[in-house]
């Protein structure tokens, strides 16, 4: 070997040990900002609520939430005011079965329902005006930007005598028709099979210029990839964080709701399901947000407690600012406006939605 390749080589591994050292040190803790508790929803403490199954909210932080018990969509406004309701229990034209997903755009609230296999359109007084059937169904999440919808989708397809599945981030028309695949992966599909290590991309929209940032689809790495708004990828971050596991008592609960569902599905059609068994690590990239100045903020859990979460934030250049420890068990969040929107709790009737002023010293 001569001296040139072997300069190049001792080159590249000093390079990969600095990156390394580098993302390996302790991260900075942010001290400038803190969380001003503004109100709490949640169905213990509200006659409106029975159960809180999933929500949106929209450019003026006024949240939308489907309660599953009642069958209907309970609006409150970004101080946690009730203002109305809509929706009801039934198969009719506007009426409800298994509610998927709810989507905020600008001119109505779509509704997904994957039981009847529509979408249901109401205006913001609550006033039924559509339902149309739709060729796809499972967006669980999407958030609508200008006349685009951008939404995780799942598509079964057969691939000669498999079936496949593609799972990723795509751009919708208003009809959901899938208009162009952003990121996504592609994997044999086996219907029959429970999996609780497959992971969903959680990813957020930057309105001010139109940049997507978007998780590594079932990786267990502090990875996030970033595409500009021709949803061209600009950048990919990686930070060098160790596993974490599971705390017992969640990876207990994980487990046992896969064991449940599996149980109901044998129990309706007969003994053809089994449950994988979830992995012992979860995943580092739990949400992503980008607040009111591009900064980005990324859900992680903490290292010696795996229930409470980190934020690290990145400048609008995607540069580390460092992290901030709030007070928060694992959930959801998101950013509107100056609040931060979080949803915590596991069973729906325990869920709870919590706004918080975003406070800069």
């Amino acid at each position: 070997m001569n001296k040139k390749i072997i300069n190049d080589i001792v080159s590249i591994i000093a390079i990969i040990l600095l990156i390394t050292s580098c993302l390996s040190k302790k991260i900075k803790e942010i001290e400038d900002i803190q969380l001003k508790k503004l109100c709490e929803i949640s169905a213990k403490n509200m006659d409106s609520l029975k159960s809180i199954n999933l929500f949106s909210s929209d450019d003026k932080g006024n949240l939308y939430i489907y309660d599953d018990i009642n069958k209907r969509v309970v609006v409150f406004d970004s101080k946690g005011n009730y203002t109305y309701q809509f929706g009801r229990s039934g198969s009719g034209p506007g009426e409800f079965k298994n509610v998927f997903s709810i989507i905020t755009t600008t001119s109505c609230i779509l509704i997904i329902d994957i039981s009847k296999y529509v979408i249901i359109k109401y205006n913001y007084i609550g006033q039924f005006m559509s339902e149309k059937k739709i060729p796809l169904i499972g967006i669980p999440k999407a958030i609508s930007y200008e006349d685009i919808i951008l939404g995780w989708h799942e598509i079964p397809f057969k691939e000669g005598k498999k079936i496949m599945r593609q799972r990723g981030i795509g751009i919708f028309s208003y009809s959901l028709l899938l208009k162009k695949d952003i990121y996504s992966v592609k994997d044999v599909y086996n219907p029959y099979i429970f999996d609780p290590n497959l992971a969903s991309s959680v990813f957020s929209l930057n309105r001010l210029n139109g940049e997507i940032a978007v998780s590594e689809i079932d990786s267990r790495e502090f990875k996030v990839h970033i595409f500009n708004k021709n949803y061209e990828l600009i950048k990919t971050i990686i930070i060098d964080l160790p596993p974490i596991k599971y705390a017992k008592k969640t990876f207990n609960g994980i487990q046992e709701f896969y064991d449940k569902q599996c149980d109901i599905m044998n129990k309706q059609y007969g003994k053809k399901y089994e449950v994988k068994k979830l992995n012992k690590y979860t995943r580092l990239v739990k949400d992503i947000a980008y607040d009111k100045d591009s900064n980005l903020w990324v859900l992680t859990p903490q290292d010696k407690n795996p229930d409470k979460v980190r934020i690290i934030i990145f400048d609008k250049n995607y540069k580390l600012k460092g992290v901030f420890h709030p007070l928060l068990p694992l959930g959801k969040m998101y950013i509107r406006n100056n609040n931060l929107i979080y949803f915590s709790g596991i069973e729906a009737e325990d869920r709870k939605l919590e706004i918080y002023k975003i406070v800069r010293k």
